[in-house]
């Protein structure tokens, strides 16, 4: 609903304005004033958003200290929900025939009849997802969050990883062979486990870590431990090897071949391998003080220092390539061939150019909060997750989003172009959590499930084809 609605009929324009938050205006197509309606008894009462009945003859309305309210516009008679001071209602729809009105307030879906009385509700959680990654061969990507780890197929379809129902699997690294997965949870009683997608994931230490990385041999997993400033290695088979200690936080991560580890603290940049037991070696020092974050590009030329700098790495040397702060606030990530930065900066998205540091794109999307993003191995998209539980996929080229992917409960999940046609999904499940707004010529919000909104539009309209990006990875 909004603040400005035609009657029906056509009879009158409705407004709301800030100077009589209480009342809807009318006036006439012809501009002649008419008479207000009031829509509130409450003292402090606002509405913020307001709509006719079918027959123009009630006004619904909503907002602050004003859960729902129906007038009788000739007689000006006023019903609202007994007890209602909830400030921040988000929707509300009237059927078309009139006998039937839903509220969403704060994920808390009611229906009411035509005289208010509530005739049923429903709370919908939402999840966060905390991160998502693909694998490095770019057939499928997994995506993490307060429920359950799931992987993705690139057409949409999902499952939930074996030994991950009901846990906080937030932390995750693939294995070089893309079959395997090393884990962990952040936000509850922490654990590392290592295994495939097909028997799962087995606990190997029962101590809580914040990040992850897996050597590009595939034979060594790396993981900081929460609130310590310690890095501990262990074999692919789950056997600790090495513990690292430093006197300020690290930030860590493999090269994308062999087993050199990099190591940042502070303005130090230090390289370790296994050829030496992992002793620390001076390797560059920076200008700029890092943030937790290193990130490799694929092919190994490039390492993106986030906040800091980016350096390319030749015959084991480091070098300045750019320093700024092009590189996101919360989350980034290189493109294949080390050209292109996608940076996170709360809920907007901006891509830039390594070498000049030029935003080419940015865009706010409507989304509490961007968590993750991860590129494509070998084709130009990137994939973001965020804390409303959706994973969405850009294509990099036109910067728009083509499919999205929403975690739903019970461990189901669809697939949505940006046309809102469903790609994958149970059916039944998809037209039960999720709910489609759309506004009408007339300037209404309608709710429709997505069975009917598919009917709506007919046919598919649109099947996404991102385009194949073709690059030297290194023979991997």
């Amino acid at each position: 609903m909004n603040r400005l609605h035609w009657s029906p009929q056509g009879d009158w324009i409705g407004f709301i304005d800030t100077i009589h938050p209480q009342e809807v205006q009318r006036i006439t197509p012809e501009g002649k004033q008419g008479p207000s309606v009031k829509v509130t008894e409450h003292e402090h009462g606002s509405a913020y958003y307001f709509g006719w009945s079918p027959d123009g003859k009630r006004i619904y309305a909503s907002g602050l200290n004003l859960l729902l309210s129906m007038t009788d516009v000739e007689t000006g008679e006023i019903r609202q929900i007994p007890g209602t001071v909830n400030p921040d209602i988000h929707w509300f729809d009237v059927s078309q025939d009139g006998t039937k009105i839903l509220s969403c307030n704060q994920g808390e879906f009611r229906v009411f009849d035509s005289s208010l009385k509530l005739h049923s509700k429903k709370r919908i959680e939402y999840g966060m997802t905390i991160s998502t990654a693909w694998n490095r061969q770019g057939t499928h990507f997994v995506s993490a969050g307060r429920d359950a780890a799931r992987l993705w197929t690139s057409s949409g379809d999902a499952t939930v990883v074996p030994g991950t129902e009901g846990k906080n699997a937030s932390l995750f690294a693939w294995h070089p062979g893309g079959k395997s997965l090393a884990m962990s949870r952040l936000y509850d009683h922490g654990g590392l486990a290592l295994g495939n997608l097909t028997e799962g994931l087995k606990v190997i230490s029962s101590q809580a870590y914040e990040r992850i990385s897996w050597s590009g041999s595939g034979e060594y997993v790396v993981s900081k431990l929460t609130d310590q400033n310690k890095l501990e290695i262990f074999s692919d088979q789950g056997d600790k090897i090495k513990t690292l200690d430093f006197e300020g936080p690290p930030a860590f991560a493999f090269a994308p071949d062999g087993n050199l580890l990099v190591v940042c603290i502070g303005t130090t940049l230090f390289t370790c391998s296994p050829d030496d037991d992992w002793q620390l070696h001076d390797a560059f020092m920076l200008n700029r003080r890092t943030y937790d974050v290193l990130t490799w590009s694929r092919d190994g030329q490039f390492l993106l220092i986030k906040g800091s700098s980016l350096l390319r790495y030749n015959q084991g040397s480091f070098s300045i390539v750019h320093e700024g702060e092009v590189l996101g606030e919360h989350a980034t990530d290189l493109s294949v061939s080390g050209e292109q930065i996608v940076g996170t900066y709360s809920n907007r998205l901006r891509l830039s150019d390594t070498q000049t540091g030029a935003v080419t794109h940015e865009k706010k999307i409507n989304t509490p909060f961007i968590r993750g993003v991860n590129w494509h191995p070998n084709r130009d998209l990137f994939t973001t997750c965020q804390d409303d539980s959706t994973i969405i996929h850009w294509d990099a080229k036109q910067f728009e989003p083509y499919w999205l992917g929403v975690q739903l409960p019970g461990n189901q999940s669809v697939a949505i172009t940006a046309a809102g046609q469903i790609l994958s999904g149970d059916r039944e499940v998809v037209d039960e959590q999720l709910i489609y707004y759309i506004e009408t010529d007339e300037g209404q919000i309608k709710m429709l499930t997505p069975t009917e909104f598919e009917t709506l539009i007919g046919e598919s309209i649109y099947v996404p084809q991102p385009s194949a990006k073709h690059v030297n990875d290194g023979g991997r």
